[in-house]
C-alpha cells in the first residue's frame, strides 16, 4: 500500500521481462502471495499477479477469507486460490514457477549490505531457505547490518531470534539485530538508513 501511495511499480521477479516502469523495485516474495495465482490452463504454470491497485480504496476490505471446502481465497477473486508455498523442505514442485525469484534473491543477497528480513520466522521445516541462503552469501561483501523485525518476543525459547542466531554464525553476531516491533520497527529502521 505505502509503494502505490508513493507511486512506486514493485518487480516481483517473476519473469526475465526488461519492460518495467521507470521507478520500479525489485519484490521478492519466496513464498508466493496472496495477489498472485497459477494461470489457468497453462502448462508451465506462470504465475499471474492480480494488482493492488484500487483495493485499499476500499474500507473494511479482507484481503483473503477461508471458504466451506476449506480452500484460501482471496477477495480480489472469489475464483482466484493465491500462489502461496508452505514453509517446508520439498519446493521441487514450485520451482518451474518460481525459479525466477530465488535467482534473483540469491543474486540480491550476494550483493546485499543491509538485509531486513519481515515477519519471516525461519521454521526449522524451511531448509530451503537455508539453502538459499547460503548460495547468496557467497559474495565478496560482508553484511553491515542483518535485522530482523517480527512479533514474537525477543526471549522466546528457541524462538525466532534463536533460530536466526543459528543460520547465521558467530561471525554475523557483530552486524545482527532482532526486534519485536514487527511493521513498525522495519520503518524506523529504514528512515535511519
Amino acid at each position: 500500500a505505502a509503494l502505490l501511495q508513493e507511486k512506486i511499480g514493485t518487480d516481483y521477479c517473476i519473469d526475465d521481462s526488461i519492460d518495467k516502469p521507470p521507478l520500479t523495485i525489485p519484490l521478492l516474495k519466496l513464498h508466493g502471495s496472496i495477489n498472485w495465482h497459477r494461470e489457468s490452463g497453462s502448462s508451465q504454470s506462470k504465475i499471474q499477479v492480480i494488482p493492488y491497485q484500487g483495493i485499499y480504496l476500499q474500507e473494511n476490505l479482507h484481503l483473503f477469507d477461508q471458504v466451506a471446502n476449506g480452500n484460501l481465497v482471496t477477495n480480489l477473486s472469489k475464483h482466484i486460490t493465491p500462489f502461496v508455498i508452505p514453509p517446508v523442505w520439498n519446493k521441487g514442485s514450485y520451482q518451474n514457477s518460481l525459479s525466477n525469484v530465488w535467482k534473483r534473491a540469491a543474486e540480491e543477497l550476494s550483493n546485499a549490505s543491509h538485509v531486513f528480513c519481515l515477519g519471516y520466522s525461519l521454521p526449522r521445516t524451511d531448509g530451503f531457505f537455508k539453502q538459499l541462503y547460503a548460495l547468496g552469501t557467497i559474495g565478496v561483501r560482508p553484511f553491515l547490518q542483518f535485522k530482523v523485525f517480527d512479533i514474537e518476543p525477543a526471549e522466546q525459547p528457541e524462538g525466532v531470534k534463536s533460530r536466526y542466531m543459528e543460520l547465521l554464525g558467530r561471525g554475523a553476531e557483530n552486524v545482527f539485530s532482532y526486534h519485536s516491533d514487527g511493521v513498525e520497527g522495519l520503518l524506523k529502521a529504514i528512515g535511519e538508513l
